[in-house]
């Protein structure tokens, strides 16, 4: 030992002075850190010339540094580009599921006539109030039409039978006139 604190030998091993001996310091004094050397500059853009074109593939300038100290906001403004509102829609909406449903209905004896009338009738009030939600009110104008038609011939395909065979006497009464 040379009278160091820590001694390192040649096999890597670690000993340690005495700690009761006043002469010795507990932890060695810290080497000074030599002085970093400056990072190197940056090459300089070379001057651009009046006639020659800029270069479109050069990195885009760089932005000022933001101040790294400076607190977030925490109530920031909306973006323009978010959520819009949208127009109303439900007189659209119910013109379809009323012309939908008297469609479906009108299917079944003609049972859904005044459902698909009030579908085609709301549709065309939408398309005046609501031009916005065409495809909506036009399939409730189209199925509440096409209801309306299949519920007519239901009630002429009833009328035409109950007249052909002679009133409703078909239907097991025997009592005639």
């Amino acid at each position: 030992m040379d009278g160091s604190i820590y001694d390192v030998s040649s096999t890597l091993e670690l000993t340690v002075a005495d700690q009761n001996d006043p002469e010795t310091p507990a932890v060695p004094p810290v080497p000074p850190v030599p002085p970093a050397e400056p990072a190197p500059a940056a090459p300089a853009a070379p001057e651009p010339t009046p006639d020659a074109q800029p270069n479109p593939y050069a990195q885009p300038a760089a932005a000022p540094a933001a101040d790294p100290y400076a607190q977030p906001q925490p109530y920031a403004a909306a973006p323009a580009y978010g959520y819009q509102p949208q127009p109303p829609k439900g007189l659209s909406i119910t013109a379809m599921a009323l012309g939908i449903a008297g469609a479906v209905l009108a299917l079944c004896y003609g049972g859904g006539f005044l459902i698909a009338l009030a579908g085609a009738i709301i549709g065309h009030l939408a398309s005046k109030r609501q031009p916005h939600a065409k495809g909506f009110w036009l399939t409730g104008i189209i199925t509440g039409w096409v209801g309306v038609g299949i519920s007519v011939l239901w009630g002429i395909g009833i009328l035409v039978t109950i007249f052909a065979f002679g009133g409703l006497g078909f239907l097991g009464s025997d009592y005639y006139y």
